[in-house]
């Protein structure tokens, strides 16, 4: 939620439009703090002092103008936003302000400063909401280059190292140390920038059952006295009598935030199985006795090789996979059990190597590392890891700001168009009124009918590039299911389609009911086109299910139709803006696109899987909230 508090810097050097858009900015809400000034470096002195919310200046001022204002912003490493005013509606204005670094522009047409106060208010939930975007874009892609990095290496101290300069990284710690609790000793694995006389100290070990902020009066004194604000302790507990731990230090935050604990907590559970598997293996070097169990205890597929790929030994998690016993596997070419489909891209040599392969639609990371046996073999410890997961996690987050750039850009062009579009429209329907000509009335229908056209793609692309939060309210997802039906009962009976309703019992949430009934809609007209390409001896049946997880506190939407499939080719651009396979009256590109927004906002996941000429199924998760934020 945007306070209805603020406070908005405006540079404007005319007194007229200043006391215009003071009594605007009133009108709209009193409580706004409003600062006028009349040039650029009163404008840049006010940012320095006590920096605004959000920043509109105008393109021609004295002296310094609107562009070099928003450099010098830049090069002053001050990040408010800023909103160019301008009395010219040129594209090549509006490319000089957005290369420049402003958020938006507007043109000073007439009364444009009555519209000033709500484009504060929906660019501060933009800019919020996109900020936000990015950082958490940003802290995944750390976390997931991480896991990669820490699962294509066995060597414990090199894992723990990826760890704990990860997590400084993203939480902003000055200093930190992994420690590790067994047989009632706690052993400090690895620190950076931790002073000699606390790498020993046993405090964070002390009520670590999750990660917590120990700060203030909390903090051992020996703490105190080195200088430490804050200490975050996470733990990482790997067996019932072997413990690891990380803490995170600070000599000058008090806390750390709320969300960067959650992301530390997010690294400190994917990281976990590449921590394991490093004491597994570490294990193995100290007991030839635990050789075996250890081996097998590893959840990854583990394999060793001879110099001619001749597996020589192997653990359950590989024989599970390849429904062969063990005592069956060895002897036998690794490459005679594995499918692998880029198998060339392996290399032939002895050389230590991380590699991406593809086998049975699944993604795995193969790690090769060259050892000596006993007998003096020249051997390759081989680790495979499925990473089919945190490659639709990239997947997923590549989309994302895909659809958040292309959002800003679509944004200005639909309000460029929407405004002549508008003129036509009322225009050709005053011609129709005024003419008897009945060809000539024919010709100006067909006008209407095409700007009309125009008129709906403008209006779903300010749907696509609008960044609002969703307004909820308590909803059940099988009584939107059930409107939204309605609203295409005459369309489903005339195409012949049957619907099939499979409901469980889902409880009541807050969602955006508009907004959801949309996504449905979306999916249901898509489900129609598809099944109209079919074969007329094939009646048209849409099912739709739902389904609630008391264990993940979640609902499922299913949308499954028999219509004409989606190609393997093209299923992963689906949900990319403008790309449609509907002819060019039929569809414009975006309704995927605007629903998985809409799915992205509540907080869940959508999803799609097909077979080429015979079913879609489209999957939705949604959380169940029943309480505000």
């Amino acid at each position: 939620m945007i306070s209805n508090r603020g406070k908005v810097l405006i540079i404007e050097d005319s007194p007229e439009h200043r006391e215009l858009i003071r009594r605007a900015f009133e009108r709209y809400n009193e409580s706004i703090e409003l600062v006028l000034v009349d040039s650029a470096e009163k404008g840049l002195r006010e940012c320095e002092s006590s920096p605004p919310d959000l920043i509109f200046v105008d393109y021609f001022l004295a002296g310094m103008d609107g562009i070099e204002f928003i450099r010098e912003l830049f090069h002053r490493n001050i990040q408010t936003p800023v909103i160019l005013m301008t009395g010219r509606s040129d594209e090549a204005t509006a490319m000089e302000a957005i290369k420049s670094g402003a958020f938006d522009y507007v043109v000073k047409d007439i009364g444009y400063h009555n519209a000033l106060p709500y484009i504060y208010r929906m660019a501060l939930v933009r800019y919020r909401y996109e900020d936000e975007t990015n950082k958490l874009t940003r802290s995944l892609l750390s976390i997931n280059k991480a896991v990669t990095d820490m699962s294509s290496s066995l060597d414990m101290e090199r894992v723990l190292d990826i760890f704990l300069t990860n997590a400084m990284d993203l939480v902003g710690a000055e200093a930190g140390a992994v420690f590790e609790k067994q047989d009632g000793s706690v052993k400090c694995r690895i620190c950076h920038n931790m002073p000699p006389d606390l790498v020993c100290n046993n405090t964070v070990f002390e009520n670590t059952g999750s990660s917590r902020t120990i700060g203030g009066d909390e903090l051992p004194p020996e703490l105190r006295n080195a200088g430490v604000q804050c200490m975050l302790a996470v733990p990482v507990d790997l067996s019932e009598d072997r413990k690891t731990c990380m803490a995170l230090i600070s000599f000058s935050a008090e806390e750390f935030p709320e969300r960067k604990i959650q992301e530390i907590d997010l690294l400190a559970s994917a990281v976990k199985s590449a921590i394991k598997n490093s004491m597994l293996f570490e294990m193995v070097s100290r007991s030839q006795k635990l050789w075996t169990e250890t081996f097998d205890a590893i959840k990854d597929f583990v394999f060793i090789t001879d110099e001619k790929n001749i597996i020589i030994k192997t653990n359950s998690a590989f024989a599970d996979f390849v429904r062969l016993h063990p005592r069956d596997i060895v002897g036998k070419p690794y490459h005679d059990l594995l499918r692998i489909d880029n198998y060339s891209d392996l290399p032939s040599g002895r050389e230590e190597f991380t590699r991406e392969i593809t086998m049975n639609g699944e993604t795995y990371l193969m790690s090769g590392f060259p050892i000596t046996l006993e007998d003096g073999t020249e051997a390759m410890i081989n680790v495979m890891k499925n990473i089919t997961e945190i490659q639709k996690l990239k997947t997923q987050l590549y989309h994302t700001d895909k659809l958040s750039s292309l959002g800003l850009l679509v944004s200005g062009v639909a309000h460029e168009i929407n405004n002549p579009l508008t003129g036509i429209l009322g225009y050709t329907e005053l011609l129709q009124m005024k003419t008897k000509d009945e060809s000539l009335s024919k010709e100006l229908s067909k006008i209407y009918a095409s700007a009309e056209r125009c008129k709906t793609i403008v209006e779903n692309l300010l749907t696509f590039s609008r960044q609002k939060p969703p307004e909820r309210s308590l909803e059940n997802i099988n009584d939107i299911i059930d409107k939204t039906v309605e609203l295409r009962a005459y369309w489903l009976r005339s195409n012949n389609v049957e619907i099939e309703k499979n409901y469980s019992d889902i409880p009541y949430s807050l969602l955006d009911a508009q907004q959801i009934q949309q996504v449905i809609l979306n999916m249901i007209i898509n489900a129609e086109h598809a099944i109209s390409q079919v074969a007329r001896e094939r009646k048209g049946r849409i099912r739709i299910s739902t389904e609630y997880s008391a264990e993940d506190n979640t609902c499922q939407i299913e949308i499954m139709d028999n219509g004409t499939g989606i190609e393997k080719n093209i299923i992963n651009r689906i949900f990319d803006p403008f790309f449609t396979t509907k002819p060019v009256d039929k569809g414009t590109g975006l309704g995927l696109s605007i629903s998985h927004g809409i799915i992205k906002e509540h907080g869940g996941e959508i999803e799609v899987e097909s077979s080429a000429g015979e079913y879609t199924l489209f999957r939705i998760r949604l959380p169940i909230i029943t309480e505000k934020p």
